[in-house]
């Protein structure tokens, strides 16, 4: 489990190490910011990521279906629909007596992010001492969103308001993408209410839009509280009024039964759908800032489901590719029925009727030469591969997503002992066996190309070389080939050898000993040099790929601590400084405080690793890091200190499983 969530944490905190020349970049909007000072807006508090009188719109979305539909939220309480495309703008109002105020420019709002929802404290002098929550969730199975108002100790007669519209249809350049499009795109604007056509009943309305969109007609519905009055301007634009008392809901969604459904009902099963979703995994760490990823993972992992297969994105790149690393997250959040239905629909899409006919090199001179051409029968484009859409396996694509897909599927397979799945898919595994050694170890000396088949690989290029990281991966699925051909009546012998060979050559080859870590990769051309300076990636892939004996694996490890920068996030209002070092002062803590670990109390090794680290923690033997997880079938696990990270030579981390 642990492999897991840190790798899901790499993605996100990692950066590349090497750079090329990239065709035609999208341009960042975000490129004024650059060299400024950073100020610290989000701390955590639990498992909230809270904000006081930000600025910020539409920069935190909520899931609901698992459709491409969701509900932009951000700082204020501003919303945009996205069905997929502009479905429209909603924002309140209060109105006390003759005085009146947008919500979005009350003297006092707290936003909080809770895994899948946004709520709103909302002060104000108009408010007399009261205060207003709002809170916000996506339709468990609808798609569309649900609004509560709780309204505390607010003076009599006030009233809430409220503004929609802007249902243009548009399609944005990457889905409303942050950086991306424009940071406006969700905002209410006049041209995006042209074709609106609103039918208005008692409380609830229905809305035409998208006649110009180049689109079909669609349709949205809307429900507010009983006695709410509701009317249109010119734009045209709905605005209502309702007053302020109690507890309060509204609803928009592309479903018309939201017109007469119980809106508190509907609330109470987002918000319970929710909390199932947030409690599959939380962490419990001496790092606050550590502790709300949980609950923030798990919903995300939920966000690119689209119930067939894991997709590249939940936002921008919303599309299916078969690999990457999205898949692992089913079985870590004890999805495995959708884990099984991803690597189903892919098995579907593995080519295999169209043989090799054109030997290597097969690369395209369009992309000079740095991508296979894109012909069938060609040594990537022909058995093996696995297409990049489910249940096609005619469709080309230049990723090597086959590596990513067969250790996720092996992953699948010990996780959950399926013998029968694993018989079941055991030709797919010895045809991308193949695929793999034909496209990247074609002159069989045990050691793999490399190409885009990393989450860093969009800046990675190795010219055919002998890549360490493909090679770990290939390491472990003939090493899982083998285990699994025994247990299913086929020859292991193969896959044995295959992995003695990987071995041996990783060591004689790629593995530096005078420095304690594996090349980043060997040239294949010229005076075949080694290239020392190792990727985070190089590291972790080849440690999780088993290719370490105890010793190379801490000495790597000490590698990264030594000689890979350890990048601080700085910025006004962080705490020690405005420095902060994400868990890692931690861990070295509670590291140290192990009663086990001779070598950090210097008995038995002469000095501490990290001296002088733990002073004024206040971090007992005793206390406990704790990632803890809700998986069906499982028990919830608790990690002691001293269990979870040793810096003795020969620990490395357990397996929990």
């Amino acid at each position: 489990m642990i492999r897991y969530i840190f790798f899901s944490l790499a993605a996100l905190f990692s950066a590349a190490l090497f750079s090329g020349v990239q065709a035609q970049p999208l341009p960042s909007l975000n490129d004024n910011q650059r060299g400024g000072g950073r100020t610290l807006r989000y701390t955590p508090d639990g498992e909230d990521f809270v904000i006081v009188n930000g600025d910020r719109k539409f920069n935190r979305a909520l899931y609901g279906s698992h459709e491409a539909s969701r509900v932009e939220t951000g700082d204020v309480p501003e919303f945009a629909l996205y069905l997929p495309r502009m479905g429209g703008n909603l924002s309140f109002g209060l109105v006390c007596g003759e005085d009146s105020i947008a919500l979005n420019e009350a003297s006092r709002i707290e936003s909080r992010y809770r895994a899948g929802s946004r709520v709103y404290t909302i002060e104000d002098p108009l408010l007399q001492g009261g205060r207003l929550i709002l809170t916000a969730l996506a339709l468990a199975d609808k798609d569309g969103g649900i609004w509560q108002i709780r309204s505390e100790r607010v003076p009599a007669g006030a009233r809430l308001t409220w503004r929609f519209g802007g249902a243009s249809d548009k399609r944005f350049s990457r889905g409303g993408d942050m950086g991306v499009d424009p940071p406006d795109s969700f905002d209410l604007k006049p041209e995006y209410c042209q074709g609106n056509e609103y039918i208005l009943s008692g409380n609830t309305f229905s809305l035409r839009f998208g006649q110009h969109s180049g689109t079909e007609e669609r349709m949205l519905y809307g429900s507010f509280p009983e006695g709410a009055r509701l009317g249109t301007d010119d734009w045209p634009v709905l605005y209502g009024t309702v007053p302020l008392s109690g507890t309060r809901y509204l609803a928009l969604s592309v479903d018309p039964a939201i017109r007469t459904l119980s809106l508190a009902d509907e609330f109470s099963r987002a918000e319970e759908s929710r909390r199932a979703l947030a409690a599959r995994i939380r962490f419990h760490t001496p790092d606050p800032w550590f502790n709300p990823l949980g609950g923030a993972l798990a919903v995300a992992a939920d966000g690119i489901w689209d119930g067939q297969v894991w997709l590249h994105g939940a936002v921008g790149w919303r599309m299916p590719l078969s690999g990457w690393r999205a898949a692992y997250t089913g079985d870590a959040l004890g999805w495995h029925d959708r884990a099984r239905q991803h690597f189903n629909a892919y098995a579907a899409s593995q080519v295999t009727g169209v043989p090799q006919t054109i030997s290597h090199p097969a690369q395209d001179p369009e992309m000079n030469l740095a991508r296979s051409e894109k012909r069938w029968g060609t040594p990537q484009y022909s058995n093996g591969y696995i297409c990049r859409n489910p249940y096609r396996n005619d469709q080309m694509h230049h990723y090597d997503m086959n590596l990513f897909y067969i250790d996720e599927l092996l992953w699948h397979l010990n996780w959950t002992g399926d013998l029968e799945y694993a018989r079941q898919m055991w030709p797919v595994i010895t045809r991308h066996l193949e695929w793999e050694k034909r496209n990247y170890d074609p002159d069989d000396d045990g050691l793999y190309d490399a190409y885009a088949c990393i989450w860093a690989s969009d800046a990675l290029y190795y010219n055919s070389g002998a890549v360490t990281h493909s090679t770990a991966y290939n390491y472990r699925a003939h090493k899982m080939a083998a285990l699994i051909a025994g247990k299913i009546g086929e020859d292991p012998e193969p896959y044995r050898r295959e992995v003695e060979k990987i071995r041996k050559a990783l060591n004689d080859r790629l593995w530096m000993s005078d420095r304690g870590h594996w090349a980043e990769y060997q040239d294949f051309m010229g005076h075949q040099r080694l290239h020392p300076n190792a990727g985070l990636w190089t590291i972790y892939h080849a440690i999780d790929g088993e290719t370490a004996d105890p010793f190379q694996a801490w000495q790597a490890t000490r590698y990264v601590d030594t000689e890979i920068p350890h990048i601080p996030v700085c910025a006004a209002g962080l705490p020690d400084g405005g420095v902060y070092h994400p868990l890692y002062d931690q861990l070295v803590a509670l590291c140290l405080e192990c009663e086990q670990c001779s070598l950090c109390r210097g008995d038995a090794h002469g000095s501490c690793l990290f001296p002088g680290r733990t002073q004024g923690r206040g971090i007992s033997p005793a206390q406990k890091f704790r990632i803890g997880w809700d998986v069906p079938g499982r028990q919830s696990r608790q990690l002691r200190a001293d269990q979870f990270l040793r810096c003795c030579p020969g620990r490395v981390l357990p397996r929990l499983w």
